[in-house]
């Protein structure tokens, strides 16, 4: 009796042992597979962090090539010098990041040019109607071309010029039909439409007037040139400080007088359009001069000015390689 009693003693001791191994491995599962889902969660959150802008903010520079805090304007940065490691593949042509903005975008330039455009007064009279005020008849009397970029709500101010603009530039609309269409699709996915700051400029100003944005608007769109404050920006030549001039004389060019194109990736030796009118005229644009300094470009006249596009990449892109000409940065899908 007493054997059967023990046996049964022994029977129920074994089976509390195994199902409290086995309620011990549950828990333990479960907690494991709760703990798993946690880090990859976490891990999941934590990626969208690693975009394009914490990337490259790992290397900012305060000296030689690279890219800088820009000390004009906060949480924004500029890449400066004559071959900082700044090269990008874009619809699989290479461009240059100008800047990482506020807002994570990535501001870039095509390397190379679209060739040589009139910025408006094309054949197609675009603004030849009366309800442009501020675009009036050229000398020559054949059209309405002017330095505003886009069409405006209201009024339309340039220094003392004021008026009605209802359409856009010639060059905006060739840029943001016919060369936006010749994207590939992916690229297109790729670009963040924003805000670009428009400065009307004046002849002879300081880098600091060209920096300084006095007189701005806002045209919110796909693709646009270049400011002049990303030119100067550029520069990480010590001899370029914000009381330089380099404005182009009427005569006798010296390249050696324009401090703020040396060190700088952005000058080409080319005219190159700005997006910054002319704020003592309603149809000179201000442009950078083959020399370096900024110079006058008439928007009906002048056809030898090369076409630079510039637009902003959206900012939960990713990036690979290292920026160099060898290894650019190439966006991951």
């Amino acid at each position: 009796m007493k054997r059967k009693i023990g046996r049964r003693k022994r029977k129920k001791q074994k089976k509390i042992l195994i199902i409290s191994s086995l309620s011990l491995l549950l828990f333990l599962c479960v907690g494991y597979a709760a703990f798993s889902t946690q880090v990859i969660m976490s891990a999941k959150g934590n990626i969208k962090d690693y975009n394009a802008a914490w990337q490259l903010l790992k290397n900012v520079v305060t000296q030689g090539d690279g890219l800088y805090e820009d000390i004009y304007e906060d949480g924004r940065y500029v890449y400066k010098g004559l071959n900082p490691n700044n090269y990008i593949t874009f619809n699989n042509e290479f461009w240059r990041i100008i800047s990482v903005e506020k807002d994570n975008t990535l501001k870039i330039i095509k390397e190379d040019t679209l060739g040589t455009m009139k910025y408006d007064g094309t054949s197609t009279d675009n603004r030849y109607n009366s309800n442009n005020t501020y675009c009036t008849l050229s000398s020559s009397g054949a059209n309405y071309s002017c330095n505003a970029w886009s069409a405006v709500n209201g009024t339309f101010t340039n220094g003392g010029f004021s008026g009605t603009v209802t359409e856009d530039s010639d060059l905006n609309i060739y840029l943001n039909n016919t060369y936006y269409n010749s994207l590939s699709n992916e690229a297109k996915n790729q670009i963040q439409p924003h805000n670009f700051q428009i400065d009307g400029k004046a002849e002879n100003g300081t880098v600091n007037d060209y920096i300084t944005n006095t007189n701005k608007y806002l045209w919110y769109g796909k693709i646009g040139l270049m400011d002049l404050s990303d030119w100067f920006k550029a520069s990480n030549n010590s001899s370029c400080t914000i009381s330089n001039i380099d404005w182009c004389p009427m005569s006798n060019y010296n390249r050696e007088d324009y401090e703020c194109s040396y060190e700088n990736y952005l000058y080409n030796n080319l005219h190159i359009w700005s997006m910054n009118p002319n704020n003592k005229s309603v149809r000179y644009i201000l442009l950078i001069s083959t020399y370096g300094c900024i110079a006058n470009g008439s928007t009906e006249v002048s056809d030898a000015v090369h076409v630079r596009p510039v637009l902003y990449l959206k900012a939960d892109i990713k990036l690979k390689g290292t920026g160099t000409k060898q290894d650019p940065f190439t966006i991951i899908n």
